[in-house]
């Protein structure tokens, strides 16, 4: 059973920001920052959106060991058609939303914060996806659209997502031991018209 037991051991962490970019080096690590992220109080919803099923999975977990589990929606496969006409609905009063790349175009009504967890392996993912979705084409103009808290979770940040979302200025918090490296982003095509 999904909701059995975590199978992480989370650890006492503040969750300060939840808008920005959050650099992990463990699940264990994101459960525990999100874990601290969902137990504080907030009016509006929540939608994780996590491209593969585990992830899911790990996330429906943790929002029922908060006994959360009747505010939770988990947004089936497209594909199973009665069901999604069905969580349609239901994910407007929902307060905690949990889905693939299609939960972004579900009706929200009172949406306050985004959590994007990147696929572990994007682009095996993208390449099993029918229609394909890049969130570095789509999550600008979603954050405009619903002027929401906005959370990237990455281990390794998806360098098109990374320049994307430059124009928003998202702070960035690292789960990690180590300092960050600096990261520059180099046009590959100005590097060639110079012969590099």
């Amino acid at each position: 059973n999904v909701i059995d037991r975590l199978p992480f051991k989370l650890t006492s962490v503040e969750a300060n920001v939840s808008h920005g970019w959050l650099l992990y080096q463990s699940w264990s690590a994101l459960l525990s920052y999100l874990s601290a992220l969902i137990q504080k109080n907030t009016t509006g919803q929540t939608l994780f959106v996590c491209p593969e099923l585990y992830q899911q999975k790990l996330i429906v977990q943790l929002l029922h060991s908060y006994n959360l589990g009747p505010q939770t929606l988990w947004l089936p496969n497209k594909l199973q058609k009665n069901s999604y006409a069905t969580a349609w609905e239901d994910c407007q009063t929902a307060k905690f939303i949990v889905g693939g790349f299609q939960s972004l175009w579900m009706p929200y009504k009172k949406l306050q914060r985004t959590v994007i967890i990147e696929a572990d392996n994007l682009q095996f993912h993208r390449a099993e996806q029918s229609p394909r979705i890049h969130l570095s084409d789509i999550l600008v103009c979603w954050q405009n659209e619903y002027q929401t808290e906005l959370l990237v979770t990455t281990v390794s940040p998806n360098i098109a997502l990374f320049k994307s979302l430059e124009s928003l200025q998202l702070p960035q918090i690292t789960l990690r031991a180590k300092p960050e490296p600096e990261r520059t982003i180099v046009d590959m095509r100005s590097e060639r018209q110079v012969k590099n």
